[in-house]
């Protein structure tokens, strides 16, 4: 990461950031349907792109801006006290929407927690402790799918999609260990504007910067997707959720003060689970979050977007979401967007969205992946090195499980078919 902030602030001064391409926006108020109150702080997101997320004001009114590409999402209204409501934003007008949101009894089991700091300082103080208890503690396997989509303005650019095993292991060893293996990978053309020469610039930099420290984040994309679960660094020095650092990472000082929110519970079976928006604006925004269950204190959905003071805007979004299965939390899907360097046009309409989807975890009877099947973490997805198998994605279940969204196809096969292109971008 440190690499990646270090080659952005080099080529700061000599590049333009390029404006937003045409967003939408979708104004509207919240109201208490029984009496038609005005409803404030409520949490108003997409539901497949939360990172684009507002809360209701003083008065109920919100106005969410997002692009154009994300018309086919849903837009998710959710306050502590009322029935979460989920509404197609293509049932939205371009006007003033009134959304009533019913109020539901709720029953805060075990921690009640308050708009106090102290209260949520502990709170936060009884989750970190209870990372050790709650996180793999012995080998495990899982077969995922992995997908990459690009962005530039308004259009996708560039598709990967892999069927990969991963290994990974306790969570006190250094993710630097787990084991990746790609059963079957399949790519688009690349449609952005590509700058070899700016591109070739980057890899030089990085290979002379690599000479010089012990160890460097994974130049792999598959790998990189993977090694931003960030609860997976917990027990490493200087991660923002160890014992020593959370402190600074999630309440701040005094002249860097963390502002936090209770935006909404869920009664799951006996379990109460918070949802806790946490930024550096009073109130937060919403784009930083966790959902914790308040049974053992562990953390099933994280999102973080890095505080910045500077011009741009979600430059960086990490996104995981955990299940438990007999006691441990393991990833179910993990998620990390960030800016894409393959031209002077810079700016956060040019992004990578990797993600992953994890099938059920093994921790018996593993399936042996032998070194040279490995892949490598400096391996570059964009060579020709991988078959197209169609009948093998025909058959994957994991992808019929996480469909590609119709506007992201539509916006790849402007030239020609996906199949086509996936053919032609084959081993050779």
């Amino acid at each position: 990461m440190r690499f990646k902030i270090f080659v952005f602030l080099l080529f700061l001064s000599n590049l333009t950031f390029a404006q937003q391409g045409k967003n939408v926006n979708i104004k509207g108020i919240v109201l208490d349907s029984n009496n038609q109150d005005p409803l404030p702080n409520t949490f108003i997101y997409l539901k497949n792109h939360s990172e684009f997320s507002i809360l209701s004001s003083s008065s109920g009114e919100f106005d969410l801006n997002y692009p154009n590409l994300f018309k086919t999402d849903t837009l998710v209204i959710s306050l502590l006290g009322y029935q979460k409501k989920q509404i197609p934003l293509s049932n939205l007008n371009q006007k003033i929407n009134q959304i009533s949101l019913n109020q539901v009894d709720i029953s805060l089991q075990e921690v009640v927690v308050q708009p106090d700091e102290s209260l949520f300082e502990e709170f936060f103080t009884k989750v970190i402790e209870n990372i050790p208890n709650n996180y793999p503690t012995k080998k495990h396997q899982f077969n995922a799918f992995y997908r990459r989509v690009s962005t530039d303005y308004n259009e996708y650019t560039k598709l990967v999609e892999a069927a990969v095993l991963i290994e990974d292991y306790d969570y006190k060893r250094d993710i630097y260990h787990s084991k990746i293996k790609i059963e079957a990978l399949r790519q688009s053309d690349e449609l952005g504007d590509v700058d070899s020469v700016l591109i070739q610039s980057f890899q030089r930099l990085s290979e002379h910067i690599a000479k010089q420290v012990d160890r460097m984040r994974a130049n792999s994309m598959i790998n990189m997707g993977f090694e931003s679960n960030l609860i997976r660094y917990a027990r490493s020095p200087n991660s923002i959720f160890s014992k020593e650092d959370y402190k600074v990472a999630f309440f701040g000082s005094s002249r860097f003060p963390v502002y936090h929110s209770l935006v909404g519970t869920e009664i799951r079976g006996q379990d109460t689970i918070f949802h806790i928006a946490f930024g550096n604006t009073d109130p937060p925004k919403g784009d930083s979050f966790m959902k914790i269950n308040s049974r053992n204190f562990g953390i099933e959905e994280f999102q973080l977007i890095p505080f910045t003071s500077l011009a741009f805007k979600h430059f960086t979004q990490f996104y995981m979401k955990y299940k438990e299965v007999e006691g441990v939390y393991y990833p179910e899907k993990i998620e990390y967007k960030t800016m894409r360097f393959i031209n002077r046009d810079i700016g956060s309409h040019q992004v990578d969205i990797h993600t992953f989807w994890f099938d059920d975890v093994q921790t018996e009877n593993l399936q042996k992946i032998r070194p040279r099947e490995v892949l490598d973490r400096d391996f570059v997805i964009e060579t020709r090195s991988f078959d197209y198998d169609k009948d093998f994605w025909e058959r994957y279940e994991l992808i019929k499980k996480h469909p590609l969204d119709p506007s992201i196809k539509k916006s790849l096969e402007r030239f020609k078919s996906l199949e086509k292109q996936f053919e032609e971008n084959s081993k050779k």
